[in-house]
């Protein structure tokens, strides 16, 4: 119980002074499971950008578990997501003991494998206790499998094969890498054939080695064989960009001098012995540390990221360094005298000293993605405004927004999902008031969704904002660095209406030559133009009556605004800064366009209403 609540207390350590998420991941995982919650979706498209945008997510089962815990523990998730870490390592921690101890049959083997397991710290790159990621719930999997395994072996009963199967199905769609983890060392074991579950199929030993050996190797081939075909090999192909730090991870000294000396001894008493256990612990032990030097040599990894290969393996030395620490007590009771006693305890306990000393005193001060002033801020803003708007932020803060008061954003930091335009929203938060309506056009394939122009539309700055189109929300705090404004026009649609109309040509009528025949009264070109349709050779556009034009070229997509000045139709196009006005001569259902200096323009064709359905266009 000690050993379970210091490390309980590790794992919640860096949320002594922050109760917030450690980790941007962490966040991404909430909004996907506050996403099924919400909006009934699946969690299969990114729940950050409003423009539907598809996610590749293989660790949906860790999702829908997020989500069935939302709703069975009240209370607001991103707060609460604090303890998660703590309880599972208490379940991860009880799960290695009973590992262990039907592994290696002895009760003090068993607690000092989950004391030094709980000695395992986060670092750049590598997630520990301290975060609850599908890699948390990947460990328990794999605890769980492995005593599934157990028990299939030595008893050969059939709900452990079924309770094996179903933990499998469950870390396929969890956290895969743990399942190739465990089908790569249990594979390795069985092939060694140091067991009887040939009996338990009713064949020889000879036949089962023979049968199991072809279909591990036809399965590998198909798996491989399908993500060729799927064009999906670079997925299980880890490189050094995924795994950055690698170069400071040594396979001695960051877990520490003692857990490793440890080990070593454990490594040599397991060596020695023949039992299931044993042989289980040196496959773990040898797959990993084969696969991480292959990594040091060809910087690169299979199916398993460099980074969750090095957990596997400190996990596995602290299993060693509990076998290590059992074989020492147990020399040190078989001697006869209390100074023998005494040379083989003493240094056991300085050595763990020292260990939990080092251990304290270099734990990980982990980034903070935004502060509890911030989510205050947030929070505020989430009771006053249903989540049903649109904000721009920063990529740190974005990620937040979502989980915390769920509006979309227009970029997100690139974590686990990324998405969005980053480069476009800096632009538009650097610059000046005057140019940022401008600067908004480069994220128009993230607003040209209907719901999004008809939302409300915010913007949230570390810095004040002396914008005349913007207004100061209530909800913002200046010692918080969060300055949250909405859009004065209401909704992006209106104000991208406002602005665009603004920037509509004015012709010269003094200047202007208008040929025979033109239309020549207000009345008579709104009548034509307004809710209709003009197409031309590979253009159509849609003119609704508030201004807006809703176009398409070939496939693209496009808006702009249109007004009648003084008998002249005129447009302003924001993708090409284009502003203009023609005149225009109607015969039937042929308009013909021309320049204000009197020039033939072009020509198009008049369908009335909207058949070809541009406003589809804000939809796609």
């Amino acid at each position: 119980m000690i050993v379970l609540v210091m490390g309980a207390f590790l794992a919640y350590q860096p949320h002594l002074d922050n109760p917030l998420p450690l980790l941007a991941d962490e966040y991404v995982h909430i909004s996907l499971a506050e996403q099924i919650l919400n909006e009934g979706a699946l969690p299969f498209t990114n729940p950050y950008i409003a423009t539907e945008t598809p996610h590749a997510n293989y660790e949906s089962g860790f999702h829908f578990f997020l989500a069935l815990i939302f709703i069975v523990l009240p209370g607001e998730p991103v707060l609460m997501y604090q303890y998660f870490a703590a309880v599972f390592f208490v379940i991860n921690g009880l799960l290695l003991f009973y590992l262990v101890k039907v592994w290696s049959k002895k009760y003090v083997a068993a607690l000092f494998a989950v004391f030094f397991f709980s000695t395992i710290t986060s670092a750049d790159g590598l997630l520990a206790h301290q975060y609850f990621v599908p890699l948390t719930l990947g460990i328990t999997l794999l605890f769980a499998s492995h005593i599934f395994l157990y028990k299939l072996l030595s008893t050969h009963e059939h709900r452990f094969l079924a309770l094996l199967a179903g933990a499998l199905l469950v870390t396929a769609i969890t956290y895969p890498p743990t399942l190739f983890f465990f089908l790569f060392t249990a594979g390795a074991y069985l092939l060694l054939m140091k067991h009887d579950l040939n009996s338990y199929v009713h064949l020889t030993r000879r036949t089962f080695f023979i049968l199991l050996a072809t279909t591990t190797a036809l399965l590998s081939g198909l798996f491989f064989g399908v993500l060729a075909y799927l064009q999906l090999l670079d997925e299980i192909i880890f490189h050094t960009s995924w795994s950055a730090p690698f170069d400071e991870y040594s396979l001695v000294f960051f877990f520490g001098i003692v857990p490793s000396t440890l080990a070593a001894i454990g490594l040599w008493g397991n060596v020695r012995k023949t039992g299931p256990g044993s042989l289980m612990i040196l496959c773990w032990f040898f797959y990993s540390l084969l696969a991480l030097y292959v990594f040091y040599l060809f910087e690169y990894s299979l199916l398993v990221p460099f980074p969750r290969l090095f957990l596997y393996f400190l996990i596995v030395v602290s299993i060693l360094a509990g076998f290590g620490a059992s074989t020492i007590i147990a020399a040190a009771q078989s001697q006869t005298g209390y100074i023998r006693k005494a040379l083989l305890i003493i240094p056991l306990g300085i050595g763990i000293s020292f260990h939990m000393t080092y251990v304290t005193q270099t734990s990980v001060q982990l980034p903070t993605i935004i502060t509890t002033d911030k989510y205050q801020v947030l929070a505020q803003f989430a009771k006053q405004y249903p989540a049903d708007g649109v904000m721009i932020s920063d990529p740190l803060t974005s990620i937040a927004v979502y989980p915390i008061t769920g509006n979309k954003v227009l970029n997100v930091l690139h974590s686990n999902i990324g998405g969005g335009n980053s480069t476009a929203v800096r632009a538009f938060m650097q610059a000046p008031c005057t140019e940022k309506p401008d600067r908004l056009y480069a994220l128009q394939p993230l607003l040209q969704k209907q719901e999004v122009q008809q939302a409300p539309f915010f913007v949230a700055s570390a810095t004040a904002l002396e914008c005349d189109f913007l207004t100061l929300l209530p909800e913002s705090n200046p010692s918080a660095q969060l300055y949250i404004y909405r859009l004065r026009a209401g909704t992006l649609g209106e104000f991208q209406r406002t602005i665009n109309l603004a920037k509509v040509a004015t012709p010269n009528i003094a200047s202007s030559t208008r040929p025979a025949g033109t239309l020549h009264t207000s009345t008579e070109l709104i009548d034509l133009i307004a809710d209709n349709t003009l197409v031309g050779d590979t253009w159509a556009e849609y003119y609704q009556s508030d201004g807006t034009i809703i176009g398409r070229v070939n496939d693209d997509r496009y808006s702009g605004a249109w007004k009648i000045e003084d008998t002249f139709y005129c447009h302003y196009y924001p993708a090409s800064g284009e502003s203009l006005c023609v005149s225009i001569k109607q015969d039937s259902d042929q308009l013909e366009f021309y320049n204000t200096d009197g020039t033939y323009r072009s020509s198009a064709t008049l369908l009335l209403g909207n058949p070809l359905n541009l406003e589809s266009a804000l939809t796609n």
